[in-house]
């Protein structure tokens, strides 16, 4: 399922998808 997400989002190549996985990565960065 997260594969796919994830997938879904490389493959779209959006400015909206980037800032996504910008603010995913923020989170993940920050939760440790």
């Amino acid at each position: 399922m997260v594969e796919w997400v994830v997938t879904r989002i490389i493959s779209s190549q959006n400015i909206h998808a980037n800032k996504f996985v910008q603010v995913f990565s923020a989170l993940l960065i920050a939760s440790h």
